[in-house]
C-alpha cells in the first residue's frame, strides 16, 4: 500500500518545485521587460522631478529604471547600399520613486534630466552582469539573456570570488542560496525574488509556512478595534494602561484620538505649526512627566525644522520650535514608554547628520540638550530607529529600516544583520535638491519609516522584532502582487548564534503607519489602502499568546 502511494507523493513535490520555479521566472522576466513611454512635463510647483506616462496599469514598479533615449542614426550598408537604423546610445538614467496609475515619478540616477517629449525605455540598454557563488543558476541567466535582449548582458561569473568587474556601473543579478537580488550598483537596490524548486540545486522548501519561523509562535490575524477619519502619513502609539493616545499626521494636520472602552474619541485636531510638512510625529513622556510631549519633525521648503507641542486636555500649546533638528523618541528602561528624546540635524548629503543631541527639562520647565548619554553608531537614524538589546550582550543595538531592508547594527556600527528586501512602508517621504545653488542639482530621496517594536513571546521566552514588509509575498504560489498599498509583517529573532527571519503569511490592507506594544499586544495603525467612506486609518490589535 505504501509503494504505491510514495511515486504520487513525489510527484507533486515535484510539480510544485517546477511551478515554484517556473512562477519565479516569469515574475522576473514581466519585471524587467521592456516599456516604452516619454517624459511628460510635471506640475509647475516641482521642477526637481521627472515625470514620465506610464504608471502602476502598464506595470511599472518603484525602482525600475529606464533609459533616455533620442532618435537612431542612420547609416548606409557599406555592401548592400540598404538603410540601417542604429540604436541611440542613453543619454541618461531615471529611477522610478513614485508609481502612479497611469504616471510615474523619478528621479536623475546618471546624465543629466531629459525634456518633455524625450522617450524613455525601461531598463533598455543597461549593462548587466549575473553573479552566481553557487554555480547553480546557469539555466536562470540562459534564459533571461534569451528572454530579456534588451538588458546589455556582458556575462556570467561563477564561484567564491564571483564579482563584477572594480568600478562597473550597471545591472547586477547576484544569485545566492535560494535568492536572487538585482541592484543597479552602486546604489540603486531594484528587487529580490525567492528562486525554489529542484532544479537550482536546493532543497525546496514549503509553499505556505504556517508560523513566524524557529522558535517563534504563531501570529493571529490582528482584530479590528476603531475607525478613524484620517488617512496619515506617519504617526505614533502611545500606550497608557487601558488607553491608547494615538497621534495620526498628516502632511499638514495632526489629529490626537484616545480609544479605551472599545470606543474612540478624538480629543483635537491642529495644522502643522509654520505651514511646515510634517515629516514624523512622535510621543515624548520625560522622566518625571505625568503629561507627554509631541515631538514633530517637518520640512519647510529647505531645511529640517523639529517642534515640541504640549498636550494639556483637548489644548495642544507649543513648547519649542525652531530646533534645527529631526526628533525621535525611545523607551530605553523598558517600560514601554518613550522617554528619551535624541535630536539629529539635517544633512543635505545624507539626511541623517551629526552631532546627536539629547534632549531633557529642567525644573525650570526649560529645554536643555546635552551629549547622549548612550553611545550610539555613527550610521544611527533617529527616525524609524529601534533601541534595544536584541542579542542579549548586555549592549544596546540599534534597529532600523534603511534602504528598504531591515539593518541591525551593534554599538561599534557594525552591521551584523541586513534583512532581505522589501521592507518598509513609503508612507512618509521627502525628495530635496542636494545642491539647490547649483543650476543641474541630484535629487535625494528620503523614505521615513515606521519604527520596529519588540515583543516577548509566550511566557517571556522569546523575544522577536516585528517590522513591515510591502505587500509581495515570499511563498512560491501567490495571487499576491507587490504593491505599495499593502503591508506584511515580518519578524526577526536572535536565538543566540544566529539571525532567523521571517514573514507573516497574511497582508494588511493597508500600510503600517505606527505600531506599539504593551504586555504581549501589538497596537498597530493602518493608514487604509482606500480611504472611502470615512476610512482613513485603522486601529488593529493582536497578542503573541498561542492559539
Amino acid at each position: 500500500m505504501h509503494r504505491k502511494i510514495l511515486p504520487v507523493v513525489i510527484l507533486i513535490g515535484f510539480c510544485q518545485a517546477a511551478i515554484a520555479d517556473g512562477l519565479a521566472r516569469d515574475e522576473i522576466i514581466h519585471d524587467f521587460e521592456a516599456r516604452q513611454g516619454v517624459v511628460i512635463p510635471g506640475p509647475d510647483s516641482n521642477t526637481r522631478s521627472t515625470y514620465i506616462d506610464l504608471g502602476t496599469s502598464q506595470g511599472v514598479s518603484v525602482g525600475d529604471l529606464f533609459s533616455v533615449t533620442g532618435p537612431g542614426q542612420t547609416v548606409t550598408h557599406p555592401a548592400t547600399g540598404e538603410e540601417m537604423t542604429l540604436e541611440p546610445e542613453a543619454s541618461a538614467v531615471l529611477g522610478i520613486t513614485r508609481a502612479n496609475e497611469n504616471h510615474s515619478i523619478a528621479r536623475v540616477i546618471k546624465g543629466a534630466p531629459p525634456k518633455a517629449g524625450q522617450k524613455v525605455r525601461r531598463f533598455w540598454g543597461l549593462n548587466a552582469y549575473f553573479i552566481d557563488t553557487q554555480d547553480q543558476g546557469r539555466e536562470l541567466y540562459s534564459e533571461l539573456r534569451s528572454q530579456l535582449p534588451h538588458i546589455y548582458w556582458l556575462g556570467y561569473s561563477s564561484g567564491d570570488q564571483a564579482s563584477a568587474p572594480d568600478g562597473f556601473s550597471g545591472l547586477v543579478f547576484r544569485y545566492t542560496d535560494s535568492r536572487l537580488n538585482v541592484d543597479y550598483v552602486p546604489d540603486w537596490p531594484i528587487a529580490s525574488y525567492k528562486i525554489e524548486g529542484r532544479q537550482s540545486g536546493f532543497n525546496s522548501q514549503p509553499l505556505v509556512h504556517a508560523d513566524l519561523g524557529q522558535g517563534l509562535p504563531p501570529l493571529p490575524y490582528p482584530e479590528r478595534r476603531a475607525l478613524l477619519e484620517t488617512q496619515p502619513i506617519s504617526s505614533d502609539l502611545l500606550v497608557k494602561g487601558p488607553e491608547v493616545l494615538i497621534a495620526a499626521g498628516t502632511e499638514d494636520q495632526i489629529t490626537v484620538s484616545s480609544y479605551q472602552a472599545q470606543a474612540i474619541q478624538q480629543v483635537v485636531s491642529f495644522p502643522i505649526p509654520h505651514r511646515n510638512r510634517l515629516l514624523a510625529v512622535r510621543w515624548w513622556q520625560p522622566e518625571g512627566s505625568s503629561r507627554p510631549l509631541l515631538a514633530l519633525t517637518t520640512w519647510d521648503g529647505e531645511k529640517v525644522e523639529g517642534m515640541l507641542l504640549r498636550l494639556d486636555g483637548d489644548q495642544v500649546t507649543e513648547f519649542r520650535t525652531n530646533l534645527p533638528f529631526m526628533l525621535g523618541a525611545f523607551d530605553l528602561d523598558g517600560n514601554h514608554t518613550a522617554e528619551t528624546l535624541i535630536g539629529q540635524p539635517f544633512s543635505r548629503k545624507d539626511f541623517y547628520g551629526q552631532p546627536l543631541r539629547e534632549f531633557s527639562i529642567s525644573a525650570d520647565n526649560a529645554l536643555q540638550q546635552n551629549t547622549p548619554s548612550l553611545s550610539l553608531p555613527a550610521s544611527f537614524r533617529v527616525i524609524g530607529s529601534l533601541l534595544t538589546d536584541l542579542t542579549g550582550d548586555g549592549n544596546f543595538e540599534s534597529v532600523s529600516i534603511s534602504d528598504s531592508a531591515l539593518v541591525v547594527r551593534d554599538s561599534s556600527d557594525n552591521v551584523i544583520h541586513r534583512s532581505e528586501r522589501n521592507v518598509g512602508t513609503e508612507l512618509s517621504s521627502l525628495g530635496y535638491e542636494l545642491n539647490p545653488s547649483q543650476a543641474f542639482s541630484p535629487v535625494a530621496h528620503v523614505n521615513i519609516e515606521p519604527s520596529p517594536v519588540l515583543l516577548n513571546g509566550p511566557e517571556n521566552q522569546k523575544r522577536f522584532l516585528i517590522f513591515p514588509r510591502n505587500g509581495r509575498s515570499d511563498t512560491a504560489i501567490s495571487s499576491v502582487a507587490s504593491t505599495a498599498t499593502t503591508n506584511r509583517l515580518g519578524s526577526l529573532i536572535f536565538d543566540g548564534t544566529r539571525f532567523i527571519e521571517s514573514t507573516v503569511p497574511y497582508r494588511l490592507e493597508g500600510r503600517i503607519a505606527a505600531m506599539a506594544q504593551d504586555d504581549g499586544k501589538l497596537w498597530i495603525l493602518l493608514s487604509a489602502a482606500n480611504s472611502d467612506n470615512g476610512r482613513g486609518a485603522e486601529l488593529l490589535s493582536l497578542t503573541t499568546k498561542p492559539l
